[in-house]
């Protein structure tokens, strides 16, 4: 009979009964020991843990022992009869020389145990796919973070399933390895604020450059945030080798929040170093001046779409105040000069009383006049009002802080609420999901997908389903595609049962937009406007509710005649 270094003794039996009863009677998650003994020549380390039970729990204890170096001779495991808790004993046997390592070890040990047991159950199935070494370099990125985040910063990312979990499990283990924490914490706490600030003000593009030393190579690192319908991982590219063509990336990533805030990070070198403070700063303005800036966009469909608020918008709005009992409030840009915007809001409210007090402050405010508004009405149980005020430029030094303003008088007045916007890009990620899934096998470009879908006015896209995007995008992709091949073909006309939808594709100098506009204006047409691989496209949609048939075909004669096209076709 081959002999055993270690076997099981009476002190595990007594230390599995006193763990097992100690997790039954207090809060504690883990109760976790250690000690060193000598035995018949050899020095052994003894490793206790008694912890909430979980999938994984033992491979994952066995696991941490050995990324530290150590060989384990005796594992010993048992699961209580209610299945709550577990208990796992360990032994390691070593020469020694090694024991003052070993006992520091031990240490680490049993604090990575402590700290793992009080982890979300999130995390815990994570790591049973991804390894103990992404829980240990967690843990460090954590420490870094608690240093330089303000307290309600650091509660809020450290959460479980929060942002540093998500960039943990999102990178690889390379990635992680490469970088100190601290450099990885500053990442996460720069998108933190990006996503906080954007969500916050609702426009506006931010831009944050750092070198960064990796184990191998200093790198420079960029982190532009925004919103998904205005920047894009490519766009980015694009402007960085406009002004460096040697550009080389080295990493890249994207990250869209589900209300659809978009973070981008990239690190690259330009010939094979990073960048001098001074082109630093040559980027973050190009960067700045080029990407979509907060600037305040007029729908295009506004001045004939006055039934958005009455049936597309404040619908919504009242399910969601009373579904989730917090202020609803929708503000659309609806005018614009060089020396005002006029903005129409829709508030909805539990409380009408707090109506009395924002028409007073807006009243009173610096930068901003009351036009006009509307007495609350009663929708189920919520207030609904609505009002139109006019901010004047002067007083602010950019849109960005003129909504920002805007946004801060409402707040003051009415307490927090939620910006619709928000809810809308919410359903923007959704929705091009499912788009996108929907033309998967079409072989249609992203960019095409995201320019037609973003060009769309944001509230007329709240009405339209999925289903129809998707298939109006193989329409236009169509049209762009034969444009390509047949350079004399702009003009397309597919004609519908309720419908019929022009398209025209043609080189900007052209000019077409403008002459054949006005022929559909009066009848209330989806308009969808954009430019991609050096065209203009311009997609028009009309209800023949609003026509009569006799019209339909002098339109598309007087539309063909403006855009000096011999042939077209009328079909699927």
């Amino acid at each position: 009979m081959v002999d055993v270094l270690c076997k099981l003794e009476d002190d595990d039996l007594r230390f599995q009964s006193e763990f097992l009863e100690k997790l039954s009677r207090i809060e504690e998650k883990v109760i976790a020991n250690f000690d060193i003994i000598y035995h018949e020549g050899n020095y052994i380390a003894r490793i206790y843990l008694g912890a909430s039970d979980w999938p994984g729990l033992g491979e994952t204890v066995i696991g941490i022992v050995h990324e530290k170096g150590y060989n384990i001779a005796f594992v010993y495991g048992v699961v209580s009869t209610d299945g709550k808790y577990a208990f796992i004993a360990l032994k390691i046997p070593f020469t020694p020389d090694k024991l003052n390592d070993v006992r520091f070890h031990l240490q680490e040990i049993t604090e990575e145990l402590k700290n793992l047991a009080q982890e979300g159950d999130q995390i815990k199935a994570r790591l049973v796919t991804t390894g103990i070494e992404k829980l240990e370099i967690l843990e460090k990125i954590k420490t870094s973070l608690k240093d330089i985040a303000f307290p309600e910063e650091f509660e809020e990312i450290s959460k479980p399933g929060g942002e540093l979990e998500k960039f943990v499990f999102s990178r690889s283990l390379a990635y992680l390895r490469e970088r100190s924490p601290k450099v990885l914490a500053e990442i996460i706490l720069v998108g933190h604020r990006f996503i906080k600030k954007l969500r916050e003000v609702g426009m506006g593009v931010e831009v944050y450059i750092k070198n960064i030393q990796t184990e191998r190579e200093e790198l420079t690192g960029l982190t532009v945030g925004g919103f998904q319908k205005d920047i894009s991982m490519d766009e980015v590219f694009d402007l960085i080798k406009e002004i460096f063509p040697d550009f080389q990336r080295k990493f890249d990533k994207e990250f869209i929040t589900d209300d659809g805030i978009c973070i981008i990070r990239l690190e690259f070198t330009v010939n094979n170093r990073p960048l001098t403070p001074e082109e630093q700063k040559k980027l973050e303005q190009h960067l700045k001046t080029n990407l979509k800036q907060g600037k305040i966009r007029i729908p295009l469909n506004i001045k004939f779409g006055g039934e958005i608020f009455g049936r597309a918008l404040v619908p919504k709005m009242v399910d969601e105040a009373l579904t989730s009992h917090i202020p609803q409030v929708a503000i659309i840009p609806i005018e614009q000069d060089k020396s005002t915007v006029t903005f129409r809001l829709a508030i909805v409210d539990s409380d009408p009383a707090k109506f009395d007090t924002l028409i007073k402050n807006i009243a009173k405010s610096d930068g901003f006049v009351l036009m006009s508004f509307r007495p609350p009405s009663k929708i189920r149980n919520e207030y609904v009002l609505f009002l139109t005020v006019r901010g004047l430029v002067s007083f602010f030094r950019s849109d960005v802080e003129l909504f920002e303003k805007l946004k801060e008088l409402i707040r003051e007045s009415i307490g927090n609420f939620r910006d619709f916007d928000e809810g809308l890009r919410t359903i923007d990620r959704k929705n091009l999901d499912k788009i996108y899934q929907l033309i998967s096998k079409s072989n249609i470009p992203d960019e095409l997908v995201r320019a037609f879908y973003f060009s769309i006015d944001d509230f007329i896209r709240t009405t339209l389903k999925p289903e129809k995007i998707a298939e109006d995008i193989r329409f236009v992709s169509n049209c762009i595609q034969e444009h390509l091949e047949t350079e004399t073909k702009k003009l397309f006309v597919k004609d519908e049962k309720n419908s019929f939808t022009i398209v025209v594709v043609y080189q900007p100098e052209e000019k077409i937009f403008d002459r054949i506009f006005p022929i559909v204006e009066k009848y209330e047409p989806i308009l969808v406007r954009f430019e991609i691989y050096g065209l203009n496209v311009t997609f028009m949609e009309v209800n023949k509710r609003n026509i009569k048939e006799e019209s339909i075909v002098e339109i598309l004669e007087n539309i063909k005649r403006e855009v000096y096209h011999e042939n077209y076709h009328i079909g699927n």
